[in-house]
């Protein structure tokens, strides 16, 4: 998946396939000097033939990225400037690779969203796309589905009176008649229905974040966050997660909370044997950077999320590698304020350890810790088959792009590939 913004100022996040060739597309493109990740123009779109090998690269945090053997991603050099890596040069347990949180700019598109009937004859439904809205959005990609002629009928599965009554509410400000009991709330409406199968999907395995939320306003995005982790989210033992069974919609809400800067991940556990289950997907929410997550509806989560938030972090993943530039001059800075460090074995520090020594730290140092990305060791690079047919961003100055949840790549990708055989096929 890739986040782009076409000619007429709206955004998108879709496979790279779907991004138009004949216009002027923007997509996030990291500076090496700043290291911000902005929308930067795109030269032009590439598709071409490739049978190379295919692999994945997986971080300890969760996030994955599918790329051929022949590209690379992003790391950190020697002198402290990024430069590419190809897959085959990558240390597995070692090598850092940078993840960047994409600066969406909410906001471009209209306030209002107007639905006409299926006939045309009926009553248009404007909704406003405030927080309301975004909770009953959220709502649904969490626990909503559709049935009936037209999708008419619209259902909210919520065992929490709270979330009923909000959703309840919510319905009947757009002027639309509700009906309840004690495990959902629903309603009938063509217009709403055959919009919410559309943009957010029905059945566990279809839900996906809906295309007008990149172009609503923050309060539509807040408000969608909210009414999602209320209805599908867990917050207990000191985390914040929520499960799915759509890796689409995964991977966009790991997207979506970078952009709100609450740093998240999510791992897939595949079904069991017997195929009673889907694909599990568990998006798990960070502590570091937690404090950005918008107010939850449902009162009891958060308070636990705010529990969570006020608590003392123990340990922290948010990694800055350490150049081997800087190596000697950070380590003594560390030893001069009596911090431990392990930056001679493992080539990085953590964020808030390097901020309690930041007026001692050379500029490309500072620039690091004060940079909107987060740093993923990566775990594993596995072999996974050869694609047929890919396409890639020639993208001028900035020579490389974000793809999925965040990450760097410096070509061509699986989110950029379509492959006419699938992977066990070419294997089997």
């Amino acid at each position: 998946m890739v986040f782009w913004q076409g000619e007429d100022g709206l955004c998108h996040y879709t496979p790279i396939r779907d991004v138009p060739s004949d216009k002027i597309v923007l997509v996030g493109a990291l500076s090496s000097s700043s290291l911000n990740a902005k929308l930067s123009p795109v030269s032009s779109r590439i598709k071409h033939s490739s049978d190379e090998e295919l692999v994945e690269v997986r971080t300890s945090e969760g996030t994955s990225v599918k790329i051929l053997r022949a590209h690379g991603l992003l790391t950190m050099g020697d002198d402290g400037t990024l430069r590419k890596i190809r897959p085959g040069e990558i240390i597995e347990g070692e090598t850092l690779i940078p993840r960047a949180q994409p600066d969406v700019p909410y906001g471009t598109g209209s306030n209002l969203l107007e639905l006409e009937t299926r006939t045309g004859k009926g009553k248009q439904l404007v909704l406003p796309l405030d927080r309301e809205a975004g909770f009953f959005f959220g709502m649904y990609a969490a626990e909503g589905y559709t049935s009936g002629w037209g999708h008419k009928h619209v259902q909210i599965a919520a065992s929490e009176k709270q979330l009923r009554k909000h959703a309840d509410s919510v319905l009947n400000g757009w002027g639309l008649h509700t009906w309840s009991n004690e495990d959902l709330v629903a309603t009938t409406s063509t217009a709403l229905g055959t919009m919410l199968h559309e943009a957010c999907g029905t059945g566990a395995e279809n839900k996906q974040i809906p295309d007008i939320l990149w172009r609503a306003p923050p309060e539509f995005r807040d408000g969608f966050i909210s009414g999602y982790f209320s209805g599908d989210g867990t917050v207990n033992g000191g985390e914040i997660s929520a499960s799915t069974g759509s890796k689409k919609l995964a991977e966009g809400m790991v997207f979506l909370l970078g952009s709100v800067g609450v740093r998240a991940s999510y791992r897939t556990y595949e079904k069991d044997g017997k195929e009673q289950y889907l694909d599990h997907h568990r998006i798990k929410v960070y502590q570091g950077g937690n404090e950005n997550l918008p107010t939850l509806a449902l009162t009891r989560k958060q308070k636990s999320a705010q529990k969570i938030k006020n608590s003392e972090m123990k340990f922290s993943r948010d990694r800055i590698p350490v150049p081997e530039r800087f190596t000697t001059e950070v380590a003594r800075a560390m030893r001069e304020n009596n911090l431990s460090h392990s930056i001679y074995r493992t080539g990085y520090s953590s964020r808030p350890r390097l901020k309690k020594i930041y007026d001692d730290l050379p500029n490309r140092m500072q620039n690091l810790v004060d940079a909107p990305i987060w740093w993923e060791r990566v775990e594993s690079v596995e072999k996974i088959g050869s694609s047929e047919h890919a396409y890639d961003f020639e993208m001028g100055q900035r020579s490389n792009f974000m793809i999925g949840a965040g990450l760097l790549t410096r070509s061509t990708t699986q989110e950029a590939i379509e492959v006419s055989k699938s992977v066990s096929e070419k294997q089997g």
